[in-house]
């Protein structure tokens, strides 16, 4: 009993000794942590390193993929061929590319051009925009096929692609000035339908224009590529073709007529058809109802149609891939006339002429009418004509001085 007794008070005498050490031990532990203030914002310091960099690290995993792409798309932008993504490309890799383009694009027409859907009117040829612009989603990965993404200028970001409208860009002497020259060069010009396009950039089409009508021509178009660099934020931006356009609701029955079924209101991404197309533009020459009727520009977006009427001077830019699936509708009656631009980020994919200047001399009348050169007009005549009046045409005679 005595024994039990001493081995109880022993165990409560080590039981007193041990709690002792510990609270001196625990004091003693805070004091050594926290006596110096330097050495805590140390601690802290580290331990937030630590947390960014597990978080740093979990981005780069995330994100790892999408970066080694974009590297790839610049890397590919880089070592561009010249001769690769035209529209008379055929090289493997311009065709691989054109025949994912046009599947897109059927796809994109499929999914959002159907009948019965609403017409949302953006703007009524009456209605005068001062700033008007909407924001669509860009498909980055459409745009990084071809020649990829180039920096500073391919519309990737969230806010790069845009449809703006800018009212009274050019003046209504500018726009009847280059009305009048664009009739004067389309007589006697091949048309498909009621469509007829001229791309007066260099050579012959452009001398058809005159010396006031191409200088007018060349001022517009610069000054349109100003506007679309300085509205979707570019450093740079080149030339990648125009046309003049010339829609009419009647047409013409003559001897000029290349396609009499031709259909020009198809829904249609403009870089599905031209890869290097990348920002697209039209200006207006000339007022819906009061010159024409029909030929709205219309947006063909999944929940509604989006129409924009044209008026003289209105400018429309877009970017040219297929968050802006577009038609324009037919024209019903009168004539509907049309600047149509398209621009590229692609330096050695800007428009060449691969057909060298003439000089004026080089034209000649034809029943008062400034038209083909007569070499030209014997070819187109060729069919109709026998190998013995050929002979006679193809030597100078005082006909074409006529």
């Amino acid at each position: 009993m005595a024994f039990s007794m001493c081995i109880h008070h022993a165990s409560r005498r080590h039981l007193f000794t041990i709690s002792l050490l510990l609270v001196m031990f625990v004091s003693f532990a805070k004091e050594r942590v926290y006596d110096d203030d330097d050495q805590l914002l140390e601690r802290i310091l580290a331990r937030q390193a630590r947390a960014n960099e597990d978080r740093r690290r979990t981005s780069a995993t995330l994100l790892g993929e999408e970066a080694a792409m974009n590297r790839k798309r610049r890397t590919k932008a880089a070592n561009m061929n010249p001769h690769q993504y035209k529209k008379e490309s055929t090289d493997r890799e311009s065709l691989k590319t054109q025949a994912i383009f046009q599947e897109a694009q059927r796809q994109r027409i499929r999914a959002a051009d159907r009948e019965g859907k609403e017409d949302v009117y953006l703007l009524r040829a009456q209605d005068r925009a001062e700033n008007m612009e909407f924001l669509v989603d860009c498909d980055i990965d459409f745009y990084s096929k071809a020649y990829g993404i180039i920096d500073k200028c391919t519309p990737v970001s969230a806010s790069s692609c845009r449809r703006i409208v800018r009212d009274d860009f050019a003046t209504t002497r500018e726009c009847k000035l280059l009305l009048d020259a664009t009739e004067v060069a389309m007589k006697n010009l091949f048309h498909r339908g009621g469509s007829t396009s001229l791309a007066p950039v260099h050579g012959p089409s452009a001398e058809r224009l005159g010396v006031k009508g191409k200088t007018l021509f060349d001022y517009l178009i610069n000054k349109i590529r100003l506007q679309v660099m300085q509205e979707f934020d570019l450093d740079f931006l080149y030339n990648s073709g125009a046309l003049l356009t010339r829609l009419k609701g009647e047409v013409p029955k003559d001897d000029w007529e290349m396609d009499p079924n031709h259909i020009y209101w198809n829904a249609h991404v403009d870089k599905a058809n031209i890869p290097t197309y990348d920002y697209s533009a039209l200006l207006y020459l000339n007022d819906c109802h009061e010159d024409f009727e029909g030929g709205e520009f219309e947006f063909i977006d999944d929940d509604v149609n989006r129409v924009v009427e044209p008026r003289a001077g209105r400018l429309l830019l877009f970017t040219s891939g297929p968050e802006n699936l577009h038609r324009v509708r037919k024209v019903t009656e009168g004539t509907r006339y049309v600047l149509a631009m398209w621009f590229t980020c692609s330096a050695i994919h800007q428009y060449q002429d691969d057909e060298p200047p003439k000089s004026r001399k080089a034209e000649q009348q034809v029943d008062g009418y400034k038209t083909l050169n007569p070499h030209r007009l014997i070819e187109i005549c060729r069919p109709w004509h026998s190998e013995r009046k050929m002979k006679t045409l193809s030597r100078p005679t005082s006909f074409w001085q006529k």
